[in-house]
């Protein structure tokens, strides 16, 4: 929010004219969640199950930057609120 709030002063301290599109962004995370849905809804029951299994099996009290499988990690940085390290987030 902070760079667009600094692009905005910019356009405005050189007079130019911006529309900015509060619509668009959750147009697109609407299309997204029904894509997810639609995705998950298709899933067989089998594999969903196995999912969740994996997923029961992770201890989420575990510091989410420690070793583990792919799917442990992920699910222990959401549950925690982990941010990534490095780069840009």
């Amino acid at each position: 929010m902070r760079s667009v709030s600094t692009l905005e002063a910019i356009f405005k301290a050189n007079n130019a004219r911006v529309k900015v599109d509060f619509k668009g962004g959750p147009e697109m995370i609407n299309l997204i969640e029904r894509g997810l849905d639609d995705l998950f809804r298709d899933l067989p029951p089998d594999a969903v199950e196995a999912g969740r299994a994996i997923l029961d099996g992770c201890d989420l009290t575990v510091n989410a930057a420690a070793d583990g499988d792919l799917e442990c990690r992920i699910a222990r940085a959401v549950a925690q609120k982990a941010r990534p390290t490095g780069g840009q987030s």
